[in-house]
């Protein structure tokens, strides 16, 4: 059970989720009922209190991710017009229990606009039950298969994205799990992007002489030490290089063909195969600023790569400035191309890594059947 995990919550860290969104001013205070006094986010609620009390769920599905089925509910109130999204999580071969305690804990110490916000958990004997607000606008898999990013408009989303990593590192919070589809938009039309899912996330701290080891994650978005099972939260910044390289092409920045093992091994030496033009193509239609900054997180040394503070300040981000609404809630003090290309589909299922192949325990050592050209080595 969950009965003892939120002890550790930190005072000062939390804000009132109903407090951030407007449209639930006033309606409803955060229930208590059957939460004891040693916890302390009011957002937690244990049996006898049920979703049911609070909330009417609908048969309406939104979707699906690693640890669970996302449906339509709303209040169970006069204001049933409001739309929210449940997620009930069970233990299954995925997701174990120890992971849903991270979910949730890790997801109830968030609070920043570019972060899903969680409103209520209900804890059961058979699941979790998570109220979150309901985003309606398709997350950014969806979008790039509607529409062509220019540098422009994947500088708006990769600052956006940036910002929500850059607060969950300070907070101590591993996502593990960064990719397209864990991004949605608030609205249909909207620009604003909310990071969802933390099925996979895990608790590090900057400075920790411990690593993670773990096998978790979408393998296109899988960083090198992942796979090797010794990680930090550097695994993020790796992603957001495939998610960049994507937004500006379509395609993932290695080759989704052939063995799962050799997708791997192309992984771990950060290099794209020749006979792969396309990925050549389209790198060559972008600017140098772009190219530098898709470098510099597709690292394979994670203590070379860019952190997502350093990354937000990079000269390419640079050109199209604007403020980060996550700053002022961090725990701690602290386009000139246009792509023309579409979205290519690959396979991002969220899975547990540990039942894939291993690779070879360097980076750089691990060789392939087919020759490779490094990702530095493309003419600018």
């Amino acid at each position: 059970m969950l009965d003892d995990f939120l002890c550790c919550w930190q005072d000062g860290v939390y804000s009132s989720a109903v407090n951030c969104l407007d449209s639930l001013a006033g309606l409803r205070k955060l229930s208590t009922w059957g939460v004891k006094d040693d916890v302390k986010d009011p957002r937690f609620h244990r049996s006898p209190r049920k979703l049911e009390h609070d909330y009417i769920e609908s048969s309406e599905s939104l979707g699906s991710g690693c640890s669970g089925h996302v449906k339509l509910c709303s209040l169970n109130s006069d204001s049933a017009e409001l739309k929210f999204a449940v997620k009930r999580v069970r233990p299954n071969s995925t997701m174990t229990q120890e992971m849903i305690r991270a979910e949730v804990q890790n997801h109830l110490r968030a609070d920043c606009p570019h972060i899903v916000r969680l409103l209520d958990v209900y804890e059961s004997r058979e699941h979790v039950a998570l109220v979150m607000e309901c985003l309606e606008g398709g997350d950014l898999k969806k979008r790039l298969k509607q529409k062509r990013f220019s540098e422009e408009d994947a500088i708006v989303a990769l600052q956006q994205i940036l910002s929500s990593l850059d607060y969950l590192h300070g907070l101590g919070i591993v996502h593990c799990d960064v990719k397209l589809e864990n991004f949605v938009y608030d609205k249909e039309g909207s620009d604003q992007l909310k990071l969802i899912d933390f099925g996979f996330s895990q608790a590090w701290h900057a400075g920790s002489e411990q690593t993670l080891d773990d096998p978790l994650g979408t393998l296109p978005f899988t960083a090198p030490e992942l796979l090797q099972g010794s990680y930090t939260s550097q695994c993020d910044l790796w992603s957001v290089g495939v998610v960049a390289f994507m937004l500006l092409s379509g395609l993932t920045p290695f080759p989704q063909t052939g063995s799962i093992d050799m997708q791997k091994r192309d992984i771990c030496t950060g290099s794209i195969a020749p006979k792969m033009s396309k990925q050549a193509a389209r790198w060559s239609t972008m600017s140098n600023e772009a190219k530098s900054f898709i470098r510099s997180l597709l690292e394979a040394d994670p203590s070379k790569r860019l952190t997502a503070k350093e990354a937000l300040e990079h000269t390419w981000l640079a050109t199209k400035q604007e403020e980060d609404p996550c700053r002022c809630l961090k725990p701690s003090s602290s386009c000139e191309s246009v792509s023309t290309h579409t979205y290519e589909s690959v396979s991002t299922q969220s899975v547990s890594l540990d039942s894939l192949p291993t690779v070879s325990s360097s980076w750089k050592s691990t060789s392939t059947d087919e020759p490779t050209t490094p990702l530095s080595d493309f003419a600018v």
